[in-house]
């Protein structure tokens, strides 16, 4: 409906009560008299400042206007608030830095990464040094449920050597590269008992992780 052509001239706020001329509604296409039905004036009140139309700035080198009354959710504010000031928390550090020390990141809302260049640059050479690839740790993630973290520090405790035999990998991938110790895991709990090298984590496999296996072949051994 053609609000230039609609009989009516006035219209009853559904908030206040109070009838007031089109002027003080904002349009709303999908009403059928296309206006809004709280007016301006009831809008403004419930959405408080948020609701005027003003100009945010979102990213660091973006502005994005708000033309029409609406209420910002809280990750928008925090990212305003971020940017007010100018600096940003990192997730790693938990220093509150300035932009430069943030890479861009298409990911995120304020335009930057989550963890600022320093500690970017030492967990990437912390990774180079392990050998651990993108696509290892996303695994580690996933099926072990365990933080990239843990894992480093685990093999810093065992000295980077099976927790049963105490010698290192031997193995090589493809590549000619030495293998990461496996991560042995409880198979019914899925609580990480620690790293193994292939040989130990075989073995154990083979006999299931049953304890009596385990000590029969060990009797085995003691009396032949």
């Amino acid at each position: 409906m053609n609000l230039s052509t609609t009989e009516f001239k006035s219209k009853t706020c559904d908030k206040c009560n109070k009838s007031f001329p089109f002027e003080c509604y904002s349009e709303d296409k999908n009403s059928e008299d296309r206006l809004w039905k709280y007016c301006k004036s009831c809008v403004m009140k419930s959405c408080g400042k948020l609701a005027k139309p003003k100009i945010y700035k979102i990213k660091p080198n973006k502005l994005v206007k708000l033309n029409k009354p609406q209420k910002l959710s809280k990750k928008v504010i925090r990212y305003l608030e971020i940017i007010k000031d100018e600096t940003k928390k990192c997730s790693k550090c938990e220093l509150f830095l300035p932009f430069t020390d943030f890479h861009k990141s298409k990911n995120d809302l304020a335009g930057l990464s989550s963890i600022c260049k320093g500690c970017s640059s030492n967990y990437t050479n912390t990774i180079m040094d392990t050998g651990l690839t993108r696509a290892r740790e996303k695994h580690i993630k996933n099926k072990y449920n365990l933080e990239i973290e843990e894992y480093l520090k685990m093999i810093e405790d065992q000295d980077n050597k099976c927790k049963i035999c105490g010698k290192p990998e031997v193995f090589t991938s493809s590549k000619g590269n030495v293998k990461s110790l496996a991560i042995d895991h409880h198979h019914e709990s899925g609580r990480v008992r620690g790293l193994l090298c292939q040989k130990c984590n075989s073995a154990i496999g083979m006999l299931m992780d049953d304890i009596q296996l385990l000590e029969s072949a060990i009797e085995y051994l003691k009396n032949n």
